[in-house]
């Protein structure tokens, strides 16, 4: 209550006295403190420091390969599903391959047949060979001589054709016609076959009266160029006898006084005349192909008898040695093809793709399976060439997966740096391969990875932001802020840059001392 009392006791002058007092103290205080400083700055202090390139990937498998056939051909058994694990040489497709199979069978047989020859050769022939190969030659040449001997009757039955042809199934086709001048018994409207088909029955009369006569002279024990010459005799014989039955034909078409009956009759006895002239020339032609056949047999295995009794030479030898070796090739060529109807795993892993059905044909080139290994994954990125000098082999990076989130760090390390340049939307890159530490959590091929390159740690550096630097005549300098309130320029030296954008000082400056990153006015 007294406290009171003295504060109201006091008079309108006494306040102002009061006022007045206050505002010449404000004043002085105001007059007399210092200036506020036009910079703002900061206190150099050591602290880690690191130097970070950051991009975004993508992770893949570290082995990943897409597989295709390079033959065409018809899958008969997939034998790996999508997802599956997968050794090393696992099949996953297969092609038909069943002639390939029959073909290196035959091939190996081939080469197993020429392999013992060739031991044969070398081992030399035993007496039980030789003697073998004699009563080969011998069959073989008793061979020949029955087919020599049967030469004779085989000549017999195409004369005996040719004449039933000629002399009784075209008999009523002509009058005269064993003579000279034999005329057909119709009227044709094609003047030159009728002329061609005249001169042609007697050229057949007389052959058939040469050959006849031929005939007479051979027996089974004639002469060898006798018989063969007898057999190419009947074969031109019987040739000018299918000229005349061609001729008769021809002007049994264009006949104009025949009746349908007649005709008809003519036409069946032209035709059973033409076929009785071809197989007694195809029996001819038959024989004398079996004799040449015959002949090329008995001088090969009377070369082989004269080889065995000789003994191999060096020279066959080699010889046979070649062909041991061209068999073998056919062999190692037909499993290389058989090889390429099989798609195999060619490292062990997951199967990623699997776009093959059985019983569907596949053509050369298409891919079918892919294959990812599962020892590992790798992010790949591009590095702008603006960072990449920072990057080296080895960097380690801090990593995150978008399908994780910030929380779940992962490790890796670079890899490795392609040296050519990829050009990404006008911009020049680099590819950088890192390799992805293990961790508990899974990782998938495919996920998009936030990857911060570690490319310089310092342990205790001084730095500033970045703006604070200046360069001048290729040195960089910072303005340090004095005790009285004014600044120096102090050349410094830099270092690497912090993921803050803030500088190194390697030189120039210390700790305690402030650097002037802003004047305010």
């Amino acid at each position: 209550m007294p406290r009171f009392s003295v504060i109201t006791s006091l008079t309108w002058k006494q306040y102002a006295v009061i006022a007045a007092i206050i505002v010449i103290g404000g004043f002085a205080y105001l007059k007399t403190r210092p200036a506020p400083s036009p910079y703002e700055s900061v206190i150099m202090k050591a602290a880690p420091m690191e130097q970070l390139v950051s991009v975004t990937g993508k992770v893949q498998a570290q082995e990943s390969v897409e597989l295709a056939f390079s033959v065409s051909g018809r899958v008969v058994s997939v034998d790996a599903r999508v997802g599956q694990a997968v050794l090393a040489g696992a099949p996953l497709v297969r092609l038909d391959a069943s002639d390939l199979s029959a073909q290196l069978a035959q091939a190996q047989a081939q080469a197993d047949s020429a392999q013992a020859t060739l031991d044969g050769l070398i081992a030399g022939a035993q007496p039980s060979d030789i003697a073998a190969s004699q009563a080969a030659v011998d069959k073989a040449r008793q061979d020949l001589a029955n087919m020599y001997a049967g030469i004779s009757d085989t000549l017999s039955d195409s004369l005996a054709k040719g004449t039933d042809a000629v002399r009784t199934q075209l008999n009523g086709f002509f009058s005269n016609a064993d003579t000279a001048n034999p005329q057909l018994t119709y009227s044709t409207s094609d003047s030159q076959s009728a002329t061609d088909a005249a001169t042609e029955r007697m050229l057949s009369g007389a052959a058939l009266d040469d050959w006849q006569a031929e005939l007479s002279t051979i027996s089974p024990s004639s002469g060898i160029a006798t018989l063969e010459a007898a057999i190419a005799h009947g074969i031109t014989r019987l040739a000018v006898m299918r000229i005349l039955i061609q001729d008769v034909n021809a002007t049994l078409n264009s006949g104009t006084n025949l009746s349908a009956t007649t005709l008809a009759s003519y036409k069946t006895s032209a035709a059973t005349a033409l076929s009785e002239i071809n197989t007694a020339i195809s029996n001819l032609n038959s024989t004398s192909q079996s004799i040449a056949s015959q002949k090329i047999t008995v001088q090969q295995l009377q070369s082989q008898l004269e080889l065995k009794r000789a003994g191999a030479t060096p020279q066959a030898i080699a010889a046979q040695q070649a062909m041991v070796n061209a068999a073998r090739a056919n062999v190692q060529g037909i499993q290389a093809q058989l090889g390429k109807t099989v798609l195999r795993a060619p490292f062990s892993g997951l199967v990623t793709r699997q776009d093959a059905k059985a019983g569907a044909a596949v053509s050369p080139n298409v891919t079918l399976v892919a294959v990812s290994s599962q020892g590992g994954y790798e992010i790949e990125t591009y590095v702008p060439e603006a960072d990449i000098a920072k990057v080296t082999v080895g960097n380690p990076a801090r990593v995150t997966l978008d399908a994780y989130g910030d929380t779940v760090p992962f490790s890796a390390a670079v890899l490795s740096i392609d040296p050519a340049e990829t050009v990404l939307e006008g911009v020049s890159t680099y590819k950088v391969i890192l390799s992805i530490a293990r961790s508990k959590e899974p990782v998938k091929s495919g996920m998009t990875a936030n990857v911060d390159i570690v490319t310089a740690t310092r342990a205790s550096a001084i730095s500033v932001p970045a703006r604070a630097v200046y360069r001048n005549n290729g040195k960089s300098y910072v303005k340090i802020l004095l005790a009285n309130g004014t600044t120096g320029e102090r050349e410094v030296t830099t270092g690497i840059q912090g993921a803050d954008g803030s500088l190194e000082l390697m030189s120039g400056v210390k700790e305690g001392e402030s650097v002037v990153t802003y004047k305010t006015q």
